[in-house]
């Protein structure tokens, strides 16, 4: 099975569950698919924060790198009051998690694209924030932050969480912002706290269904995170 067929069949797995568990328990509003369809290993709520510089309006408009099969967008997108534009690389994953966002009725809200953090096809300065969860060390790079810069409009503002909490590390990662254009840097610490019962019961199922699916657990999986923000001047 390929890594397309792979996300297809984790979609309808599920879209599956979500209408099992919804005869008998509703869906959370900000988690129409019971967060099955996210990968974070966490509360959501520490992603609060990343709307929190400047003053945010229902018509923010923000891109997120890295949305997977979209729970992530829209969780953030129905908590936050804000439009999500996600982009993932891999085409046949945004046609799984397109389809996942027709069974939410969140097309109007949400929106997927298939895109290299790289190589963004969108126009200069069309988001007012761009957020990135959890990078891996190639998405933090040079290219694609300067990329993240192009497309934000003047004074708007991004963030980056990350699992990251040594110094230097961190101060590598402002650097390469700094490099990028951006300006105002602050960081905030966080504790990442664990996903809630009934969220984590949704995913033991899925897990019987589906081993190896999205939203396992790992072992070792960080307690904290670091949030970056700062903002096209």
């Amino acid at each position: 099975m390929g890594a397309g067929d792979a996300d297809l069949t984790a979609a309808k797995a599920i879209a599956d569950l979500t209408r099992e568990l919804r005869r008998t328990v509703p869906a959370p509003r900000t988690a129409p698919h019971f967060l099955l369809d996210s990968d974070l290993e966490y509360d959501p709520t520490v992603l609060d924060a990343l709307s929190s510089p400047g003053i945010f309006r229902k018509y923010e408009f923000v891109l997120l790198f890295n949305s997977g099969l979209g729970g992530t967008a829209r969780w953030l997108s129905r908590r936050l009051s804000c439009r999500v534009l996600g982009i993932d690389a891999d085409v046949e994953r945004i046609g799984a998690a397109g389809m996942l966002n027709g069974l939410a009725r969140m097309n109007d809200e949400v929106s997927f694209s298939a895109a290299a953090s790289d190589r963004l096809p969108f126009r200069d300065r069309v988001f007012t924030h761009v957020w990135t969860i959890d990078p891996p060390p190639q998405d933090r790079s040079s290219d694609v932050l300067t990329e993240a810069f192009r497309v934000l409009r003047s004074g708007a503002h991004f963030a980056l969480q990350t699992p990251v909490t040594e110094p230097e590390e961190l101060e590598g990662i402002v650097q390469t912002l700094a490099r990028a254009g951006f300006s105002d840097f602050s960081t905030r610490r966080a504790a990442l706290l664990p996903l809630d019962q009934t969220t984590t019961l949704a995913r033991t199922r899925l897990r019987l269904r589906l081993p190896g699916g999205p939203g396992g657990e790992r072992e070792g999986a960080p307690t904290s995170c670091t949030q970056i923000f700062c903002r096209r001047s």
